[in-house]
């Protein structure tokens, strides 16, 4: 691998692909295999220790604004709130120009499960979901978390603040007596800890959870899809890697699910800053639960319930990438470069009607 991407680098001079490889250029090949070695390094330092901590903490400030310690619960956002967690997502929103559509679908009695599929590394699209949601409808979803999430202080209290509560089936049947939208990844942390080769996977299983608690409580489901986050990153090493077999280790240690750890993900060049996509959602039409069944124990009919829910998402995916190759705003360029144009312009029109004067 590592000769090919050098005879790559080389324009062919160094390392053809059928060939041998030149013993007067082994020094070179490992030369270059240690720069690779050091740039993937410091890619997933940069990652964890600098990119993620400072979003974590430009996070904590934020909500700090409007996230109520007396409670330590989203049920009361108001104005203030989504200001600060729209002006939080700002740069984002602007690199990303999300374009969701189908909230009309959504029950009016805001009684409803949510289901969709999880993006690499999960954070960096649903957001945009769950303010739209409460933008058009004015309805906060309650997002189930993975209960590992919860065991990390800071980034439980930060998803807490986002609504997000732990999914146990004791917190969730709370959720639904209440009344609230309620969102679930069938996928879970599986689909968030991509592996080479996904893209967009769901990674449901034999999962049913989500369907018998829609067949007791009688929620309609809602199906959506994501796309763009997936396309920002390239996965270098996964889970899968013998690589991780340390980290595997270290995580069964801490009662951690060695399959949710996150993958190593190049983006623009060998940093781990994404490629700039646009991102596109989809929320589908209500699939009603009540014909497939009204109690938890009819696995058979949330099996059903289950089946046909991955299939609308997949189909949202797929409608979705197909629009995508059709958009002209997909990627960053075009749109600066059309909006440079929209500019000069305006400009221009606006110094004709000063000259007129």
């Amino acid at each position: 691998y590592l000769r090919d991407r050098l005879h790559h680098a080389s324009f062919g001079i160094i390392g053809q692909r059928d060939d041998a490889l030149d013993p007067r250029h082994r020094g070179v090949l490992r030369t270059f295999t240690a720069i690779w070695l050091l740039g993937r390094i410091t890619a997933l330092a940069f990652l964890l220790l600098v990119l993620i901590p400072t979003l974590l903490r430009y996070a904590e400030r934020a909500f700090d604004a409007f996230h109520d310690p007396a409670d330590g619960r989203a049920d009361a956002w108001d104005a203030t709130a989504f200001a600060a967690a729209n002006a939080l997502l700002a740069p984002w929103r602007a690199l990303t120009v999300p374009r969701i559509d189908g909230y009309a679908h959504l029950p009016a009695d805001g009684r409803y499960l949510l289901i969709g599929n999880h993006t690499t590394l999960g954070l960096f699209d649903v957001p945009f979901l769950v303010l739209g949601i409460h933008e058009e409808t004015g309805v906060l979803v309650r997002s189930v978390g993975d209960r590992q999430h919860f065991r990390v202080p800071l980034w439980r209290d930060l998803l807490t603040a986002f609504g997000a509560f732990s999914g146990t089936r004791e917190n969730t049947r709370a959720r639904m007596r209440a009344g609230d939208p309620v969102l679930i990844f069938p996928g879970g942390g599986r689909e968030v800890a991509r592996r080479r080769g996904d893209h967009y996977p769901l990674v449901w299983r034999e999962r049913i959870g989500f369907a018998r608690l829609a067949l007791e409580f009688g929620y309609p489901v809602v199906p959506f899809a994501m796309i763009g986050v997936d396309d920002m990153w390239d996965v270098v090493a996964d889970a899968d890697d013998r690589l991780y077999a340390p980290a595997r280790a270290l995580a069964r240690r801490l009662g951690i699910d060695p399959d949710l750890l996150f993958p190593v993900v190049r983006g623009l060049g060998p940093t781990p800053l994404p490629r700039p996509q646009r991102i596109y959602g989809r929320i589908g039409a209500p699939i009603d639960a009540a014909a497939f069944g009204d109690a938890w124990d009819d696995a058979a009919g949330a099996a059903r319930l289950r089946d046909v829910v991955r299939a609308a998402v997949r189909a949202g995916i797929q409608e979705l990438e197909a629009e995508r190759e059709e958009d002209p705003d997909r990627h960053l360029i075009p749109r600066l470069r059309d909006e440079a144009l929209r500019l000069t312009r305006a400009q221009a029109s606006a110094a004709r009607r000063l000259l007129r004067l």
